[in-house]
């Protein structure tokens, strides 16, 4: 079987999470890379932006340093 680079990164971390008995396997993909998301939705994977409203949130450094001094 012909894997792509895109299949090999992922079938471990897949085969893992089964192994150590996860029940999800949750992870990003940038909004203008269409192969990518085609690629994950042909394999069952779930687009929780439009299903379940989730947004992917980043604090920087200075944010973190604020962030954790704040009440």
């Amino acid at each position: 079987m012909q894997y792509s680079i895109v299949s090999i990164v992922h079938l471990s971390p897949a085969q893992i999470a089964l192994e150590k008995k996860c029940s999800r396997c949750n992870f990003s993909v940038l909004d203008w890379n269409k192969p990518s998301i085609e690629f994950y939705k042909r394999r069952g994977a779930v687009d929780l932006t439009g299903k379940e409203g989730w947004l992917a949130f980043r604090l920087d450094r200075e944010a973190m340093e604020k962030f954790a001094k704040e009440d």
